[in-house]
């Protein structure tokens, strides 16, 4: 694990995400460019963006929802015979890399913190095994501190140890 709790992967490993990311932008952008503009498929971008955000880095996620973003205008200007004026159109780019943002932000830091989690757990598992561990050592009662001897009785730690 980095010091940011991402997991280290070698770029082969890394590579597939980002290009089954790609594919999935691709096969959208061609569907939204072919259903034309009165058929929205603005949410269909989230698909790549969340895959790439749970699988890839942050950089090809950053990468990815750009492109998405990118692919989504080049769609609505080349499709819609209507094109809204150029402030409408800076501003629906703008919103629509911003939602994307948020979007690959809010699954990355969710991913981090479920491998954070995940972590924690594995390490809770570990000390309630070495607890029990302990316990079958030295059975000693949390509320009297008498310690069961060999019998099955209680009696206190100073004649347990004579």
């Amino acid at each position: 694990m980095t010091e940011q709790n991402e997991p280290t992967a070698p770029a082969r490993q890394n590579s597939v995400p980002v290009a089954a990311s790609l594919l999935v932008l691709v096969a959208t952008g061609l569907a939204d460019w072919f259903t034309g503009y009165r058929f929205n498929f603005y949410i269909f971008y989230f698909i790549p963006i969340a895959f790439a955000s749970w699988y890839a880095g942050k950089i090809s996620t950053y990468a990815i929802t750009v492109a998405s973003a990118v692919s989504w205008f080049l769609c609505d200007l080349f499709s819609n015979p209507l094109h809204p004026e150029f402030v409408l159109s800076l501003w629906n780019i703008l919103v629509t890399v911003a939602s994307f943002l948020v979007l690959a932000f809010a699954l990355s830091e969710f991913r981090r913190e479920y491998i954070r989690e995940q972590e924690l757990n594995a390490k809770l598992i570990e000390a309630m095994t070495h607890i029990k561990q302990l316990r079958e050592l030295l059975p000693i009662c949390a509320n009297c501190k008498k310690i069961r001897n060999d019998d099955g009785y209680w009696e206190q730690v100073e004649t347990y140890f004579q």
